[in-house]
């Protein structure tokens, strides 16, 4: 099979159809990484007040969705790169007062806003672009001085970036040349880049999930093996799933 494009926007596209069903399915019954998001945001920022929230990558605005339920005095703003996810028939009840979703690539996104928002939101999408260094920097410009960004997405302990291809053939737009990136990235490293940002703090928080997930059949598609100690560890299609949330304050 000869490869056409490994760019998420390509992808999604020729893989719309089946893709957007997890955005859907996801505005009612949000993945626990949102939990942890909403638990985390209540300990660590001024959940009372008044403040504005951008989520990258928002696909149909499911996280904002969820967000909202818990902070509905917030105003969020919602991109993705991908314009038919922002306009899919999902979101027609999601846009209102408080809650506005864009088509805006990462570098429109740099030339939007500046210095705007107290929270910046990444959810589990990063990992589908090689290019992670523009999505954090466009994170950083688009937050206030002191404000907080919170990214989720798979980062390894060994200072490696491992760049994966994932050609799942039960996929058509695979089949067609049109693949996936699951990368995972160092978590070294990001956070060396994040320090030439000159930002304050950076953290890592690991993400184990609670529950078991049976093993597929075949494709790609996330399930549970335990440790010996107990723990948990995400599989997809072979791959260890490293989770992790990145917290930085600017």
């Amino acid at each position: 099979m000869q490869v056409i494009s490994k760019q998420y926007e390509d992808f999604v596209e020729q893989d719309f159809e089946r893709y957007v069903k997890w955005h859907r399915r996801a505005l009612e019954q949000p993945p626990e990484q949102y939990q942890i998001l909403r638990e985390m945001l209540a300990k660590i920022v001024p959940v009372e007040q008044n403040l504005s929230l951008l989520n990258l990558c928002a696909g149909n605005g499911n996280l904002i969705v969820y967000l909202n339920q818990k902070f509905s005095h917030w105003n969020y703003v919602g991109s993705d790169t991908v314009k038919r996810l922002i306009e899919d028939e999902s979101t027609t009840k999601i846009q209102n007062k408080n809650i506005k979703l864009f088509p805006y690539t990462i570098e429109e996104i740099q030339s939007q806003y500046s210095n705007q928002f107290d929270l910046v939101v990444h959810f589990m999408r990063l990992l589908h672009f090689e290019d992670w260094r523009e999505h954090i920097k466009t994170a950083v410009c688009a937050s206030k001085k002191g404000g907080h960004i919170f990214i989720s997405s798979l980062f390894n302990s060994f200072d490696v970036d491992l760049l994966t291809l994932v050609c799942d053939y039960n996929i058509p737009a695979c089949s067609k040349g049109y693949c996936l990136q699951y990368n995972t990235f160092s978590a070294a490293e990001v956070e060396r880049y994040c320090q030439s940002l000159d930002v304050r703090e950076i953290h890592f928080t690991p993400f184990e999930i609670s529950f078991d997930i049976p093993r597929k059949a075949e494709g790609v598609g996330s399930y549970t093996v335990r440790t010996k100690d107990g723990h948990r560890l995400t599989i997809s299609a072979g791959m260890l799933m490293q989770w992790q949330i990145l917290h930085i304050v600017v």
